[in-house]
């Protein structure tokens, strides 16, 4: 069972972000059927530490019961759903729901996360609407929580500012083809638009990426960053492209990372990070960033001419 579509809000305003329908509207959505990660993590310091094993459980017990109500502000009521999470790698809860699964946890550094597995592009746009009104809250509440329970020494709690965040998107594409042939096309011929030559056996640059002997090469990377400065908190938008060799170069694995941290003002100081300011503006990373620019841009004119599929987990 999955929870009922629709319900109620009490996190946020949902409007904030338009429907899956207005969402979806650029021409590139139609070959975006699956997303296949999310996550959303806050760095914080390494200034506590678990004190014994019972400081980690009651530290989950924390996240269970802010989560609780996390869920009921999303409008997703299968309460029973929800599990308490201890290891040696991560302390949290896990919400189990078939259509609407994540993960908060603190891991073996101390950093929050929240994760999602993959699944369609369209359920995971409400799960994401539903919920991220209430993250921001989420993560202070939880920030003390574990300053309440952790001590960096026997005597001395510290207060957790967050150092950094990172929203993260990624896709796996497969089987690109350019209509109406059939034929399938290796990921490097996707790529030259980014990458124009490869150095041969001795190291020279090549004319061309046909020149070179494809079976010489592994993975053939593209990364690039750029500073975002339309919200309250200036942000670096993180654009990878991965071209992996096997399935015969049949597939191009994107990673859109939208990352708050310190920054350069235009007078050359260093301005702080505004962790309240980033993780109130959910709506940037996810529609300002991704829609308008990682996707409905960067990957439309990347891949301009094919079509291809997409996986919510592994490549068939």
């Amino acid at each position: 069972m999955t929870d009922s579509v629709g319900g109620d809000s009490l996190g946020g305003d949902e409007s904030v972000i338009q429907s899956w329908q207005e969402f979806s509207s650029p021409s590139i959505f139609a070959n975006l059927g699956n997303i296949s990660e999310f996550a959303l993590s806050v760095e914080l310091p390494k200034a506590f530490r678990w004190v014994d094993t019972s400081s980690a459980h009651r530290v989950a017990g924390r996240v269970y019961d802010e989560l609780r109500e996390v869920l009921v502000a999303a409008g997703f009521y299968r309460l029973e759903s929800l599990k308490l999470l201890v290891s040696d790698e991560r302390v949290g809860a896990r919400y189990e729901d078939d259509a609407f699964e994540f993960i908060v946890y603190f891991d073996s550094d101390g950093d929050l996360w929240l994760r999602r597995t993959g699944s369609s592009f369209e359920r995971f746009h409400e799960w994401y609407t539903r919920l991220m009104p209430s993250v921001r809250g989420l993560v202070d509440r939880l920030l003390m929580a574990v300053a309440d329970e952790t001590k960096y020494d026997a005597e001395m709690k510290r207060e957790l500012q967050p150092l950094r965040s990172q929203y993260r998107f990624k896709f796996v594409g497969y089987d690109f083809t350019k209509p109406p042939s059939k034929e399938i096309q290796r990921n490097v011929a996707i790529l030259t638009r980014l990458v124009a030559a490869l150095p041969d056996e001795a190291g020279h640059l090549s004319d061309g990426v046909g020149n070179t002997q494809l079976e010489d090469f592994g993975r053939l990377d593209f990364s690039i960053s750029r500073w975002d400065r339309s919200g309250r908190s200036p942000a670096r938008e993180v654009y990878t492209v991965e071209g992996p060799a096997n399935r015969r170069r049949t597939s191009l694995w994107f990673d859109f990372g939208y990352v708050g941290e310190t920054y350069e003002s235009a007078d050359g100081g260093r301005e702080p990070f505004d962790p309240s300011a980033f993780l109130s503006e959910y709506e940037i990373p996810y529609v300002q960033f991704l829609r308008n620019r990682a996707l409905s841009k960067f990957v439309s004119e990347l891949t301009e001419g094919h079509v291809f599929l997409t996986t919510a987990g592994r490549l068939p």
